[in-house]
């Protein structure tokens, strides 16, 4: 007599249906990373094409709260399915080298501290994926049946 595994088709679809947050969690990180590497070398050509926006310390800003607030609730999301606190770990450490570049330091080591932590970010959304991705794929009872 074989026993077939548990399926829960509607669950996983609607825990696969989240898993995008990460995907554009990893893409805005991202583009925070390239703002901090591309805005100093290009200050002096965004007014030219209408982009010194770019440059501003609001878009920063803007960025940086849309890429935290996004990992907060992906990686909130993905815990539940995973219980692994690495992901939080990784943001944690994310957090602290963005606030110590943006309120800390010198000019010259905030872009350094600010870029470090974005792709920290991004690999936080990264790892969140992946576990959450391996959950829904795996066989075991406590990741089954979990909204």
């Amino acid at each position: 007599m074989s026993r077939e595994p548990v399926s829960t088709p509607v669950v996983a679809e609607t825990d696969r249906s989240w898993l995008w947050l990460d995907q554009v969690g990893v893409g805005l990180s991202l583009t925070c990373a390239v703002h901090c590497l591309a805005a100093p070398l290009l200050l002096t050509a965004l007014p030219a094409f209408g982009l010194s926006f770019l440059a501003d310390d609001m878009t920063e800003v803007v960025l940086l709260s849309a890429a935290l607030a996004l990992a907060v609730s992906s990686l909130c999301w993905g815990f539940r399915r995973h219980k692994s606190g690495r992901v939080f770990l990784l943001l944690a450490v994310a957090v602290a080298l963005i606030a110590t570049g943006r309120l800390f330091a010198e000019e010259r080591s905030e872009s350094l501290l600010v870029l470090t932590g974005a792709v920290i970010l991004a690999a936080s959304h990264a790892l969140n994926w992946h576990l959450c991705r391996s959950c829904l794929d795996c066989q075991h009872p406590e990741h089954q049946g979990i909204a």
